[in-house]
């Protein structure tokens, strides 16, 4: 599918004519029954109209061409939850974000399928990983999402471009390693890595004493996840974009965790990164 031909498409959608958008998918596929965007689109449109099971054979078609399409995955739990099938529909979310943790509606709806099925500790869970997309500046949740789609050399030049202007951002910088580490740099990426660490753990032992000074804990009340204490004014999960976006920090290609990303770092922290950058003098920096 070309880019005019999906820009038509995604219009029509975004103007919520779903149905004209599946005519013209449906003529297309019929000369192109293997093309992953328009399979994917297709999808889409018909759980819009409802068309259930023939959105879930979109899918299943996806699957059979292609291993790994993280937003297939999501769109199929999209489809399962509107079916009211909510076990099929976490299992297809919890598939999604293990591969590609940028994928924000697969963290929101395991939260709500979670809460709906009153699992609050599981629930709590999902919330920090909600909370950190929603402090990451959008180049960085983009960097991630490259990164989950395996466009390593995208991701490291957003990301290189990100630090030239915020030379001390930390999640930018554990970022960057993660992709050294997959393009092989790997002594760039060691130290990237500890000097993330040691400003994480100067932000963590801070949070920890002010959360224990504040009396600072969680609850579900009400169908919701609230902090009560230290985070108490902090955005809600209901403010979170739909298309937030997140990928793991990884030290090598085979782990798939999320990253405990240190947020809020202080000036004395940011102060020792770049004490470290300017020490080793790591010219992307600059």
């Amino acid at each position: 599918m070309t880019k005019d031909e999906a820009s038509q498409i995604e219009s029509l959608m975004r103007d919520k004519r779903f149905k004209d958008a599946a005519v013209v998918l449906e003529k297309y596929l019929d000369d192109e029954p293997k093309d992953i965007q328009a399979l994917y689109l297709s999808a889409v449109c018909l759980r819009y109209l409802r068309a259930w099971g023939e959105a879930l054979d979109r899918i299943h078609r996806i699957n059979a061409t292609t291993v790994g399409h993280t937003r297939a995955l999501q769109e199929e739990g999209h489809i399962y939850k509107a079916m009211g099938q909510v076990n099929k529909a976490l299992q297809s979310y919890s598939r999604a974000t293990h591969a590609n943790p940028s994928l924000h509606a697969s963290w929101r709806g395991q939260l709500e399928i979670l809460l709906l099925q009153k699992r609050e500790t599981e629930a709590l869970r999902i919330k920090p990983h909600l909370e950190r997309l929603l402090k990451l500046p959008p180049p960085l949740v983009a960097v991630m999402d490259l990164t989950a789609q395996g466009k390593y050399g995208k991701a490291e030049d957003l990301c290189r471009q990100f630090l030239k202007e915020h030379a001390h951002h930390v999640d930018a910088m554990r970022l960057l390693a993660d992709l050294g580490s997959r393009l092989s740099a790997l002594d760039d990426a060691e130290f990237l890595l500890e000097a993330g660490e040691d400003v994480g753990a100067h932000a963590a032992v801070a949070s920890d004493e002010a959360l224990h000074a504040e009396g600072g804990e969680a609850a579900v009340k009400g169908g919701r996840v609230d902090v009560v204490g230290p985070e108490a004014g902090a955005e809600t999960i209901e403010q979170i974009p739909h298309d937030a976006a997140q990928v793991p920090v990884r030290r090598s290609a085979t782990h798939r965790g999320l990253p405990g990303v240190a947020m809020g770092v202080d000036e004395a922290g940011q102060d020792q990164v770049a004490r470290c950058v300017h020490h080793r003098r790591i010219g992307a920096l600059d």
